[in-house]
């Protein structure tokens, strides 16, 4: 075989041509057309197949080497049963759902093709994206998950019964809950095909809220669907997604809290680091005695952290996740792989979650359960007191980790000094 590149796509390619043709089979003229522009590597695969074709003199004529690409896949395919007919009528001879294996190359390698069902399952996996119902595996995020998708055409029905062509995207805030199940969306693609779109579309600031895969199947089907508009503030679009989705889904407690904190996350920062700087305000006018006091102080005057305020917003929308679950999933949603098997369900207990977020981001031993930003300070600033106990010296108040970092930093050289000076050290 003369092959030259990706021969797991020329493969597929051809076949799936050959397959969808129908009462008109192809011809390898018109293979010779179509396939090529499939092909992100045709060019490069063309000159190479050339060459070992017909020699280095002709490496140049890259057309010739795609014609000798898909000559030979047709080849394969006919010699293991798949396609029967000459060269002017390319017919299928298999059913046209399935999945089989086809040998090409010495030694042999095995490629797999997919029938017309199967590459539309495919096809809606990468784009929609997958939950798992078992726990296996299932692809990577889909496109439309990423927020990489194009518009979507469909025919929107306008206020006296007439329709308009459209080009519609999903909004953000519609990709915080996790996608569907291959059996919801079946269910979902059987209804729109048989009934059309019955629930309307909703939308926000242009783009759709509330029914991306509704969106997505009508584009598909040729269904024409209507838009109902959001009026209401950014918080009042989450709970609208939050409520009408998780409502009607069958999500597990780490999806659910991967959810909120898509929705609140950001807002809940914003909200918890205000009260932090509040809280250090006030501390600072208390100036009680010692340190440690102080710390305790502040603590107590900064109010909810960001895990709680996340969890409190999730109950004010009737989803129960508790603090303590938001909080160890803000360490999974830094590790992409490990949350997006989380949105899928392929991961089902929060500690598996954090395990498997750690490996992804390489980080070597976790700290301790304790090792909260308050406890931290606090023990920080013990470190400080018995420097300056030594060194005889003053230290500013400092009002954050970072800054007793430094302080402590400061202080190293000069402990050393004094400790020499005692000849404590050497």
């Amino acid at each position: 075989m003369k092959t030259s590149g990706d021969r797991a796509s020329w493969l597929n390619e051809v076949a799936d041509a050959i397959m969808d043709g129908g009462a008109m089979p192809p011809s390898i003229e018109q293979l010779c057309l179509i396939i090529p522009d499939r092909i992100v590597t045709s060019r490069n695969d063309g000159y190479n197949t050339a060459a070992a074709a017909f020699g280095e003199a002709r490496r140049k004529d890259f057309r010739a080497g795609q014609r000798v690409i898909i000559q030979e896949m047709v080849a394969a395919l006919r010699e293991q049963g798949f396609v029967d007919g000459d060269d002017r009528a390319l017919r299928w001879c298999k059913p046209l759902d399935g999945e089989w294996q086809v040998k090409l190359g010495a030694p042999a390698r095995s490629f797999t093709i997919r029938g017309q069902h199967e590459r539309r399952l495919m096809h809606e996996r990468n784009l929609l994206g997958e939950r798992s119902e078992d726990g296996d595996r299932i692809g990577s995020p889909g496109i439309l998950e990423s927020g990489r998708a194009r518009p979507f055409q469909v025919e929107v029905y306008k206020p006296r019964g007439s329709t308009k062509l459209m080009e519609l995207q999903v909004h953000p805030l519609a990709l915080a809950i996790p996608p569907m199940t291959a059996r919801e969306r079946d269910a979902l693609r059987e209804s729109i095909g048989k009934d059309g779109v019955k629930v309307p579309l909703v939308m926000y600031q242009g783009k759709v809220l509330d029914g991306r895969n509704r969106l997505y199947f009508a584009s598909t089907l040729n269904k024409p669907v209507h838009l109902e508009e959001f009026h209401g503030t950014e918080e009042e679009a989450k709970r609208h997604v939050a409520l009408l989705n998780l409502s009607r889904r069958h999500l597990t407690a780490q999806q659910c809290a991967v959810a909120m904190v898509n929705l609140f996350g950001d807002e809940a920062d914003k909200e918890s680091l205000k009260a932090l700087e509040e809280g250090y305000v006030l501390g600072a006018v208390k100036r009680l005695s010692s340190a440690p006091k102080l710390a305790a102080s502040k603590r107590a005057d900064r109010g909810p952290e960001w895990h709680e305020i996340v969890a409190h917003k999730a109950r004010e929308i009737g989803v129960h996740v508790t603090p303590s679950t938001i909080k160890r999933m803000k360490e999974v949603m830094a590790a992409p792989e490990t949350k997006a098997a989380v949105e899928r369900g392929e991961i089902t207990t929060t500690s598996e979650a954090v395990r498997r977020a750690r490996a992804e981001k390489g980080k070597p031993k976790p700290l301790p359960r304790d090792a909260n930003a308050g406890n931290l300070f606090n023990r920080l600033s013990t470190i400080v007191q018995n420097f300056v106990a030594i060194t005889g010296e003053e230290m500013p108040y400092a009002q954050s980790v970072s800054e007793r970092l430094d302080q402590i930093e400061q202080l190293v050289p000069r402990v050393r000094r004094a400790l020499r000076e005692q000849r404590m050290i050497v």
